[in-house]
């Protein structure tokens, strides 16, 4: 056993074996699949991940162009999501899993990473400290099954930054120490390549790190100013080697909602000192939502290990000043907003908070370990010292920290898991062990106790995660929704052309995407923020990462190019809906009031329309009238309910109809809760309703009677309006006149004709962005933007070859950028090794 444990490969095979382990024994007791019929989806994994690389595993299996997808909203720059979502290596690997098991790739790969984490950590644990001691395990498994892990273990995209994190400050420190380049830039490439949003977190703390590490290991001057250059470049270059996907990436961005910057204007504090330090507590639930804090935990053991850390007699006082600096600015960055702002790329997290505290736990662990390893240096008196200064900031922790979540059986378990160490430290003392003559005793009795402390790491580990993390869904009811919307999608495909289509009853605002049909609903946070403007203003659903069909009207559906209408009830409107088929509970309809993906507008009337759009008006409801009545000024699209129809309380509205008719709602004030619709024993809910959404609330014959019910506390502000069939269907007519046929389309554009009876702009309900290339009759031709969200090409009369093709704009750029930073890292690694070895 000793000769096993002494082995550096052994210590890195544990690392990497034991969180797996723990891993898939956590996965049997859930029932996640193979052994049950659980999933390991969790939030975005569920909505954006299994649908996205769905996309990716067709296009590789068709030999689809990576440029553009049809199927991600209205259509979307697909590098973009790429290099957001799938830019790891790993998922190329997707190609060789079938279709229906692309849930169980991801699943298995992340806990493969999980183990890549333990395995980086104890690589860079043995290489910094030059030693093979079984201890480095202890450590490898808290990092991969910390508290950050537990809470984002999901987050696929970011576990290749958490596992190359280790490698990127050991090549760091090698640099800084040592002259060596290699491995400091190599890893950071293959970072910002793999992620180049966790990779700013990274980059951010290397800044730090590299001050932290340039004053605390006592260099000349002379040395200072050559780490510094070999940083600087170092850094430059391995960001220019991710350049072939950085550019165009950048070039994307900037037609997203994060393009815009609005810097805090006054400094907000969300927490203390001891309310972050708590979470270190072993089973305190993972923060996942906007409450700011951070994950923290790894080990119950850190609170007596980093106060014996700055009590340890032997450790310089430069380093522990450095170390305490850094933890101490990590800690404030969780409290502090500004500092929250800078860390998450000048924008506040959506969600999913304190993003760069895996970096926090990195710095935390290593120094336990090396209080650890140097125990022996150590006196008596500062271990001691020290470990009551841990247990009293543990005690202050109960006691004085009331935050949510931190209960008293959280700090029960700590305590326990606390103890434990405790007890096994005292148990195999080297002055218990030196009772023992034996040398051969001795070493065995002190490798008993490091197994058994590693048993009690694994044990606490896998508690914890299995307390905080890995919640189960059903396998079934997600691969069910995605047949029956892929059975459905067939019968449209019988109808010829590109036509969109969309579900009203989503099962995530990517069922586009899972289930290859163009839809006209996303959630990326890579895509078009001028689309979530344009949905907004017309009334429909729309944040900074996503816009969705919830809220749409048959005009703005029809202006989407929308044709047909998935839903898991019956709608009763046969004058909006036909019924064309059913599958398991999904039931298809083709919508009555249609339009092509592309019409003509006269010139005047195509400024006049895009105009109105755009105008400020905060009623989506009057912004269609408005839109209307430029096409059909006889009729209003929508006219409010007549006052003795309507009957309203605190939260709730009795509408009692005098007059068939299809019925919308406007909401004037978000509800804190959901709406609930009743008629008779029929009941609906509308969830995550926003200000100014339009809620269709079907049609209804003369007599027939409602109610809008919102919770108890919630004060109900709708505005209730009747549709008029007679104006849509002029303005439909009006808008329809000159259709644009589509004649063939491909992953990335389309080829069709259109006539025009006079000079106009062929309107498309494709997003208006700089990447696209037009040609008409056979020519480039320049295109503008209608509402200043879709593609808009102007026209001469007469029969016209419309063709649009999607092109990367920034590719041949980054690709230059690559190649030179490439060639440029040659010569500066040679020059640099070459400068070492005369050093040497």
């Amino acid at each position: 056993m000793r000769a096993f444990a002494k082995k550096l490969k052994n210590i890195y095979f544990l690392s990497f074996a034991i969180p797996v382990l723990l891993m898939l024994g956590i996965f049997i007791v859930r029932g996640i699949f193979p052994f049950g019929s659980n999933s390991f989806m969790y939030s975005d994994m569920y909505h954006q991940y299994i649908p996205f690389l769905t996309e990716f595993w067709r296009k590789l299996h068709g030999g689809e162009s990576l440029a553009f997808s049809w199927y991600t909203g209205l259509g979307s720059n697909f590098v973009a999501v790429y290099a957001y979502y799938l830019a790891s290596p790993f998922n190329w690997l997707a190609f060789f899993c079938p279709e229906n098991f692309l849930i169980e790739f991801m699943t298995y790969l992340i806990v493969l990473k999980i183990g890549f984490c333990g395995l980086t950590f104890s690589y860079y644990l043995s290489r910094r400290f030059a030693t093979r001691d079984l201890r480095i395990v202890w450590f490898s498994v808290l990092y991969a099954m910390s508290g950050y892990i537990a809470a984002y273990n999901w987050n696929h995209m970011w576990m290749d930054c958490l596992f190359l994190a280790p490698l990127i400050i050991l090549g760091l420190e090698e640099l800084v120490l040592k002259g060596k380049c290699r491995l400091y830039c190599l890893a950071l490439a293959a970072s910002i390549f793999t992620n180049y949003y966790l990779s700013i977190l990274i980059c951010i703390f290397l800044v730090l790190y590299f001050v932290m590490q340039l004053f605390t290991n006592g260099l000349s001057i002379r040395e200072k100013g050559r780490a510094v250059f070999r940083f600087a470049v170092s850094s430059l270059l391995a960001g220019g080697l991710a350049g072939v996907l950085l550019v165009p990436v950048m070039n994307a961005m900037s037609v997203t909602a994060f393009h815009d910057i609005a810097f805090p204007k006054k400094i907000e504090f969300y927490f203390n000192l001891l309310e972050v330090l708590a979470r270190h507590a072993a089973m305190l639930q993972t923060e996942r939502g906007l409450e700011h804090w951070p994950n923290l935990y790894c080990g119950a053991l850190v609170f007596v290990l980093v106060p014996i850390y700055f009590f340890h007699k032997n450790i310089s006082l430069k380093q522990k000043a450095g170390r305490l600096l850094l933890l101490g600015f990590l800690l404030l960055s969780y409290s502090v907003n500004i500092l929250d702002f800078i860390w998450h790329g000048l924008n506040y997290p959506d969600s999913l908070p304190a993003r760069q505290s895996f970096l926090y736990i990195f710095v935390v662990l290593s120094m336990c370990f090396e209080a650890v390893y140097r125990d022996a240096e150590n006196k008596t008196q500062n271990r001691i010292a020290g470990g009551v200064c841990g247990m009293l900031l543990l005690a202050a922790c109960g006691i004085f920290v009331t935050t949510e979540g931190l209960t008293v059986g959280v700090m029960a378990c700590t305590w326990i898991f606390l103890a434990g160490y405790l007890l096994l430290t005292l148990l195999f003392d080297r002055r218990f062990r030196k009772k023992f003559r034996d040398s051969r005793t001795l070493g065995w009795l002190a490798l008993g106790g490091k197994w058994i402390v590693l048993i009690l790491v694994s044990m606490e580990a896998v508690l914890n995660m299995e307390h905080t993390s890995v919640t189960p869904v059903r396998r079934e009811y997600y691969m069910g929704k995605k047949a029956d919307y892929q059975a459905l999608v067939e019968y449209v495909g019988e109808d010829g052309g590109f036509c969109r289509v969309e579900s009203i009853d989503q099962m995530t605002k990517n069922d586009g995407t899972l289930a290859r049909y163009p839809s006209a609903s996303v959630f990326s946070s890579t895509l078009n923020g001028n689309i979530e403007k344009y949905y907004t203003s017309l009334g429909m659903g729309g944040n900074k990462v996503s816009y969705y069909y919830q809220g749409a009207t048959p005009l703005t559906g029809a202006l989407l190019g929308v044709r047909y209408t998935i839903t898991e009830k019956e709608m009763s409107d046969s004058a909006l809906y036909r019924q064309v088929a059913v599958h398991g509970e999904k039931i298809l309809y083709q919508n009555q009031y249609t339009l092509p993906v592309g019409f003509a507008l006269p010139q005047v009337l195509f400024h006049e329309l895009s105009d109105t759009v755009t105008a400020d008006v905060s009623n989506p409801v009057m912004l269609q009238n408005n839109f209307a009545r430029k096409l059909c000024d006889k009729y209003s699209l929508f006219s409010a309910l007549a006052f003795e129809e309507v009957s309203a309380e605190e939260n709730l509205i009795t509408v009692q109809v005098k007059s068939d008719g299809h019925l919308y709602g406007l909401v004037t004030k978000a509800p804190e809760d959901s709406l609930v619709w009743q008629k008779g024993e029929e009941t609906r809910e509308f969830e995550k309703v926003d200000r100014n959404c339009i809620l269709d609330l079907g049609w209804y014959a003369a007599g027939e009677q409602f109610t809008v019910t919102a919770g108890e506390e919630d004060s109900l502000q709708i505005k209730l309006y009747r549709m008029s069939k007679e104006a849509l269907g002029e303005v439909i007519g009006a808008l329809g006149r000159q259709p644009l046929e589509i004649q063939s389309y491909t992953a990335d554009g389309f080829d069709g004709k259109i006539t025009l009876q006079e000079g106009g702009y062929l309107v498309l309900s494709v997003p208006y962005e700089p990447c696209w290339e037009v040609l008409v009759d056979g020519k480039e031709t320049a295109y503008e933007s209608f509402g200043e969200t879709m593609l808009a090409i102007p026209l001469s009369e007469g029969t016209h070859a419309v063709s649009i093709r999607y092109f990367i704009k920034g590719t041949g750029i980054g690709l230059c950028i690559s190649i030179v930073s490439l060639v440029l890292l040659i010569l500066f690694l040679w020059k640099t090794e070459k400068t070492v070895r005369k050093e040497r």
